[in-house]
């Protein structure tokens, strides 16, 4: 299961990469720039790379941190809640949260080309590669939230 892990976050990185340089080629003052073998350019591949594993990196407490702001310490301080109730309303929005977040994650679900390239082109065990792509969901989410 560990191999295809690595396979498909392999496959996921270099989707993200090429879509990077996509995007790139798309800019209209940029476009006449770029050479028109761009793929084959290491150099913004790496740069590309670099970019992809930062997005991922800094994604991750990036998000959490508006989530909490936004779903969780905005209402409390908007709402007039005595200072000593505070952690009490916090930990009551953030359990029902929980809930609602259990219930409405469809990490598993969610169809991604990197997903089908995987499963349906590359023929990867479709089981163990649900299983290790959301174990490394799961982990991201309690990593941002610690």
């Amino acid at each position: 299961m560990l191999r295809i892990f690595w396979q498909s976050l392999r496959l996921k990185i270099t989707y993200r990469v090429n879509t990077i340089l996509y995007s790139l080629k798309q800019i209209p003052f940029i476009k006449n720039i770029l050479p028109s073998s761009l793929y084959a350019n290491r150099f913004l591949k790496r740069l590309a790379l670099i970019l992809s594993i930062l997005g991922e990196i800094i994604g991750i407490p990036l998000f959490k941190g508006m989530y909490f702001f936004i779903m969780m310490l905005l209402p409390i301080s908007l709402s007039s809640i005595p200072k000593p109730q505070f952690s009490s309303a916090f930990l009551h929005i953030l359990f029902f949260l929980t809930i609602a977040g259990a219930v409405s994650n469809s990490v598993i679900f969610n169809p991604t080309k990197d997903k089908y390239y995987a499963i349906i082109q590359m023929r990867m065990n479709a089981k163990s590669f649900t299983l290790s792509n959301y174990t490394y969901e799961m982990l991201k989410i309690m990593i941002g939230m610690a």
